[in-house]
């Protein structure tokens, strides 16, 4: 039986030193929500050396919301990751229960010495197709920048009610 895990860091690109925020959701064959799932996340630093993330050693936990089929901005796992030096981070997640499940998914995020536009996400991590959800976005910029930002869905996604607010 394969199911399926979704890995998200709320950020692509990190600075030194910086907390990666990262969710993560298990799904069986049918799409039915996995809540005891034993997960594990190993991420690689541009050095090669591994950080092993398990729900068993607790650097991974468990949502107290995580449920079938519900609408929620609350990951089922999360975990925190703090990132060292520049270049590039591998992350691989799998997830294990009643060893009839293991689907695994491989990620990456950068680390930079410094950005032009700091850029984080906040949304679900699992979604339940049939009902809406808000999306956050918060740009923080390090120049001047005048002209369009683009962000790119899905042609299959309804774009609706966007909003726009600036920092004082």
């Amino acid at each position: 039986e394969t199911g399926l895990i979704a890995v998200n860091t709320h950020k692509s690109i990190y600075l030194p030193n910086e907390i990666a925020n990262i969710s993560i959701g298990v799904l069986d064959s049918e799409g039915g929500v996995i809540c005891d799932a034993n997960v594990t996340l190993l991420v690689a630093d541009p050095n090669s050396v591994l950080a092993n993330l398990t729900t068993a050693n607790g650097n991974i936990t468990v949502s107290g919301v995580c449920s079938a089929k519900n609408k929620t901005y609350i990951p089922d796992y999360s975990a925190n990751y703090t990132v060292n030096g520049i270049g590039n981070y591998s992350m691989n997640a799998t997830a294990a229960e009643d060893d009839s499940l293991t689907p695994n998914i491989t990620s990456n995020f950068e680390v930079w010495a410094n950005v032009p536009f700091d850029v984080a996400r906040s949304t679900a991590t699992r979604i339940f197709p049939f009902v809406p959800y808000i999306v956050n976005i918060s740009i923080i910029s390090n120049k001047d920048y005048n002209g369009i930002i683009n962000e790119y869905t899905p042609s299959s996604f309804a774009i609706s009610n966007v909003e726009f607010y600036e920092a004082a």
